[in-house]
């Protein structure tokens, strides 16, 4: 396999971080007819007698790393390799999409310096405070010399192109919730956390259930959720059509159903299943006008099925699921269930 090695002076910008990832965009260093003009030019402040500073020139950008982000890898024991992850996503993840259906994945090799220069970067950024603080501490696995080149599905506002990005979480119940459950596995944790956090940012935006269950205008209600500007009523229209005919959803519905149809509480840490079931639960949709793909698909660790066992049954255990949590949760919770 041929891997392609990038240039120790590319010029990467921080876009976005998730618990496993972060993700960077490549600057395009070509001058734009602005700042190539006399203007910005120092040369035109000096003159003949004064020789000008030297003005650095920075290589354009290879045609190979356009519509491309950089997606590297923090230095965590339950990531798997950067490799690993790529080999996952081409021996497990392609056979269950379509290929246009997916954020495309391709290996490129990283120079050491550039890692510490990234790390560099995010320790600015803990200094002073623009970095999101859950994420501090952790930083890119400077083992690493691979990342991964993704498709670009960022926002690009002079293209009139608007990203919306959400994880559909669980499409189908868990296989273990009670009999006569009055909330779907997404509504019954969200309950749980709220009752943790007292309501601090833990119940979902809406319940994933309402995606799948064939009624507009509850689909519309989740769109709302998911926008910046919900009065947006042409671009809420436009979103809610294209998620209300959407195949994908009803694909990963279906697959979480069938690769997960014992449930976690009866799986074993060798179960493929159960670890595919789980990462497409916790996947991202990637929604722009004119398409919508799915992202970080990397597999989950064996290692996480003792926390998801014991999520599990503390739902069971604690009346989460039923509605009969005590004490009892105020004001009900946006799931399909609960409303049925």
């Amino acid at each position: 396999m041929s891997i392609p090695t990038l240039d120790l002076d590319v010029r990467l910008r921080y876009v976005a971080e998730g618990a496993a990832n972060i993700v960077y965009a490549f600057e395009d260093a070509s001058p734009s007819p602005e700042t190539s003009s006399d203007a910005y030019s120092e040369v035109g402040r000096y003159g003949p007698d004064t020789p000008p500073p030297s003005e650095i020139s920075f290589p354009e950008l290879a045609p190979w790393l356009e519509g491309r982000l950089l997606r590297l890898r923090k230095d965590l024991s339950t990531t798997p390799s950067t490799f690993d992850s790529y080999q996952n996503f081409r021996n497990i993840i392609l056979g269950l999409f379509k290929k246009e259906d997916l954020v495309e994945q391709a290996l490129v090799r990283l120079p050491r310096a550039l890692i510490k220069s990234c790390n560099l970067e995010l320790r600015n950024m803990e200094t002073v405070g623009i970095r999101p603080r859950t994420r501090h501490g952790v930083f890119i696995a400077t083992q690493e010399d691979l990342g991964l080149l993704v498709t670009d599905m960022t926002s690009k506002e002079h293209l009139d192109l608007t990203c919306i990005e959400f994880k559909p979480k669980w499409l189908a119940q868990s296989p273990t919730a009670p009999t006569g459950a009055r909330r779907c596995r997404t509504c019954a944790l969200g309950a749980l956390r709220m009752s943790r956090e007292h309501g601090q940012n833990s119940v979902p935006k809406f319940c994933p259930l309402t995606l799948v269950t064939g009624n507009k205008d509850r689909v519309v209600a989740a769109v709302k959720t998911l926008l910046v500007n919900p009065q947006d009523e042409k671009l809420v229209s436009l979103v809610a059509n294209f998620l209300y005919d959407c195949p994908i959803l009803g694909k990963l519905r279906d697959l979480q159903a069938s690769l997960d149809s014992k449930g976690v509480l009866n799986s074993s840490r060798d179960d493929q299943g159960i670890l595919t079931a789980m990462t497409i639960r916790d996947c991202t949709i990637t929604n722009g006008k004119i398409e919508a793909r799915l992202g970080d698909l990397d597999i989950k660790s064996p290692k996480k099925l003792h926390s998801w066992k014991a999520t599990e049954q503390e739902l069971i255990d604690g009346g989460w699921y039923t509605i009969e949590e005590m004490p009892l949760r105020t004001g009900p919770t946006s799931c399909v269930l609960e409303s049925l």
